[in-house]
């Protein structure tokens, strides 16, 4: 309100909010402990605002902002595709603020990319060799540095003859 000195007056009104509320950010995808073979992955989260239609995000990846000003939709799922992501595991988190200046990180999760197959070196018989027992013994080594081997499995002839599924990595493994 203000007044001059022969009696005219004007009052302004200004609206403005108190906004202490953080943003709350959550994970979609990938999953805790999720695994893949794609060197690309599309991540995917809901940032949850108590009054902004939108949100500046940022998506971290092992510790360093992948994506940054990321436009997230209030309560919308938000999906980013972050491409040559190198193998091995990783951790990821996101972190998000409202127009206040309100800043929340959501919790952080793990997830591995494993885009090399594993690798079998055979022992024994050797290559090319001879044998007259009809009772063989077939040895062999697999590696896998990322993620543990699932099972391997004799093909004799162009035929699945035997599967172990208790392989154990990087030493000598079996089949009789």
């Amino acid at each position: 309100f203000a007044i001059d000195e022969v009696g005219n007056n004007r009052t302004d009104y200004t609206f403005f909010r108190i906004d202490r509320t953080y943003p709350n950010v959550t994970l979609n995808y990938p999953s805790q402990g999720f695994n893949t073979s794609s060197a690309t992955l599309v991540f995917n989260f809901t940032a949850i605002d108590n009054f902004d239609l939108h949100m500046n995000c940022n998506l971290t990846i092992d510790g360093a902002v992948s994506v940054q000003n990321i436009n997230a939709t209030n309560n919308t799922v938000t999906n980013v595709t972050v491409t040559s992501i190198p193998e091995g595991a990783h951790s990821w988190n996101v972190s998000c603020e409202d127009n206040a200046g309100n800043r929340n990180i959501s919790a952080t999760r793990v997830f591995t990319v494993d885009t090399s197959a594993p690798r079998i070196q055979l022992i024994s018989p050797s290559n090319n060799s001879f044998n007259s027992s009809t009772a063989m013994d077939f040895f062999y080594i697999v590696n896998d540095s990322t993620s543990s081997v699932a099972n391997c499995t004799l093909i004799l002839n162009g035929i699945a003859n035997q599967t172990n599924s208790t392989i154990q990595n990087g030493i000598a493994n079996n089949f009789t």
